[in-house]
């Protein structure tokens, strides 16, 4: 399968000819790499010194402009302090120029793509034993962040205008994604492995720890969402709503995304984050 990047990939870099073969190595080095699965490549940029916590950054919508493989972090990570970096390209976004998002949830030629992603990314998390993981994304992106996140014990998923259940999405947005991707007509016609609702999978026994992070004016998704809100909030987790006042629109100002990770980051499993006050929050379920 011809698959045209149209950002330069080193041709030092090394590529991982299956999962099993990437899973065999001793060491991750930092800087771009793929992992080829059913033709495709998963591409991954990895900035790892060693730090104690790893952010993961999973690719969520794109526009005709958009560089492959994504290797540019969001302006709002800069400076919130040492930490490792992995970004994932979604390899089913190479299919076809008019996709503009697909979750991470696979294609025809990569069925098992968020199984086989959740081991790369357990690879590249045991470079340090013991280490942080934090899952971070917003919109399209907050799907993958809060599925992979579910994976992982103790690790925390911050997310952004999250939206939840792929259903949900704009319907030429999933309609095209799945006839592009999978040549099905509906999700009811995907493999049963495939999650596309996060409601059924936090209504397992998941062990971790989320911050939720909604705009007021996002009035239908909030309603929209209770039901998965409802799932995470006997974990004790942090669901807040940003103060109008702290973003134009529908839109969630870079100090109030920074802020957050750096909560993630800095603050021991399983506390109550206190303080948030200062940079406007509520909570989310108190004004429903």
């Amino acid at each position: 399968m011809d698959i045209k990047r149209n950002r330069k990939f080193d041709s030092a870099s090394p590529e991982y000819g299956s999962i099993d073969v990437f899973l065999q190595e001793p060491i991750i080095p930092s800087g771009n790499g793929c992992v080829y699965y059913g033709g495709l490549p998963i591409d991954f940029f990895l900035e790892d010194a060693g730090q104690n916590t790893l952010l993961i950054l999973l690719q969520g919508s794109v526009t005709a402009r958009s560089r492959f493989p994504w290797t540019r972090q969001p302006s709002y990570l800069h400076d919130i302090g040492s930490h490792a970096t992995v970004m994932l390209s979604d390899p089913t976004l190479y299919l076809d120029n008019s996709l503009t998002t697909a979750w991470f949830a696979g294609n025809r030629h990569q069925p098992q793509l968020q199984q086989v992603a959740t081991k790369l990314i357990a690879k590249i998390a045991a470079n340090v034993e013991g280490r942080k993981l934090v899952f971070v994304g917003g919109a399209a992106a907050s799907f993958s962040a809060l599925y992979f996140s579910a994976k992982f014990p103790l690790s925390t998923a911050v997310v952004f205008n999250p939206c939840t259940n792929i259903a949900r999405f704009p319907a030429y947005t999933v309609n095209n994604w799945l006839y592009k991707s999978w040549e099905v007509e509906s999700l009811c016609d995907l493999p049963s492995h495939v999650t596309v609702d996060l409601d059924s999978l936090y209504r397992g026994n998941v062990t971790n720890r989320v911050f939720y992070i909604q705009h007021p004016n996002n009035h239908r998704k909030i309603t929209d969402e209770l039901p998965f809100l409802g799932q995470i909030r006997p974990l004790r987790n942090c669901c807040f709503v940003t103060e109008e006042d702290l973003g134009g629109d529908q839109n969630i100002e870079d100090a109030v995304r920074s802020e957050f990770v750096r909560l993630a980051m800095s603050t021991p499993f399983g506390s109550i984050v206190d303080g948030l006050e200062f940079i406007g929050m509520n909570d989310l379920l108190a004004l429903n």
